[in-house]
């Protein structure tokens, strides 16, 4: 059986991405670290762990289950994710605005995104912590499991469903529009593969642990500046763009279904996402 891409599962990008940065960047960076204020989960989070929790109980006295379903995995996800950006642009509102304006400069860029990585990433622990405390012995691993077992697409359609996108009171861009940035982020992160892979070679299972840690460190940067590109040309973050994808059912679209595979397929070759 071919193995399935594990594009569908970037909502764990940075999560997974965790490991690499710490690897890289070894124990002296992070004196660098960020701190992180201890807070309360806001009421809205409450309620809606609570109303996970119900389900979750319910779910394993009616179908006599022992475990998570995907539905559930993926929302506690959600809830952890939602958290996480909260907990970061808190303690480093600035940084994607200094990223954005470092563009032009190669060192300074990189730079600055090993500082994003590492405050996303221990802002992403710290919102773990929050959320999966609230739900007895289930970890992250855990949660990823079940997650992987789910199909791509189906995983793409149920994300959807529960990781709603905020366009901060600004009017949604108009379906052509949508369209155009879609396929523009495409062309760019298939220019940059490109270069990347000119310099970068693939070797797969042929490479050590650090030189994978180097390797997803370096397409972590790509996917920057390609998300990055697309802001500053269109006024729209990545995720956005993704969300309106579903909301206008462009992945009918037979072009934007071209793309959606092409990139699939790119990302189904970042270490990390080789799954079993």
């Amino acid at each position: 059986m071919d193995k399935k891409p594990n594009t569908g599962h970037q909502i764990l990008f940075y999560g997974l991405a965790a490991g690499a940065v710490a690897a890289m960047v070894g124990s002296a960076y992070y004196l660098y670290s960020l701190f992180i204020e201890e807070e309360e989960l806001s009421e809205d989070d409450k309620i809606k762990i609570e109303e996970l929790k119900e389900e979750l109980t319910q779910q394993i006295e009616e179908k006599n289950s022992q475990g998570l379903t995907p539905e559930i995995a993926i929302q506690i996800m959600s809830m952890t994710n939602k958290v996480g950006e909260e907990i970061l642009k808190k303690n480093k509102p600035f940084l994607e605005e200094k990223r954005r304006a470092a563009i032009g400069l190669p060192d300074e860029y990189e730079r600055i995104c090993q500082e994003y990585l590492e405050a996303k990433e221990l802002a992403f622990q710290e919102g773990s912590k929050k959320v999966l405390s609230q739900f007895g012995d289930y970890t992250f691993e855990d949660i990823n499991k079940v997650m992987m077992e789910v199909h791509p697409a189906e995983y793409e359609k149920m994300n959807h469903k529960y990781e709603k996108v905020s366009f901060d009171n600004a009017p949604k861009p108009d379906k052509l529009t949508v369209k155009q940035a879609y396929i523009f982020y495409g062309k760019k992160f298939k220019d940059e593969m490109r270069d990347l892979q000119r310099i970068m070679p693939f070797q797969g299972g042929n490479m050590d642990p650090e030189q994978q840690h180097f390797m997803f460190f370096k397409l972590l940067i790509m996917k920057f500046k390609v998300e990055d590109l697309l802001y500053l040309k269109y006024k729209y973050t990545e995720a956005q763009i993704k969300y309106l994808l579903f909301e206008y059912n462009l992945f009918e679209d037979p072009e934007i279904r071209s793309i959606n595979e092409q990139l699939s397929r790119m990302d189904s070759m970042m270490p990390g996402f080789e799954g079993n």
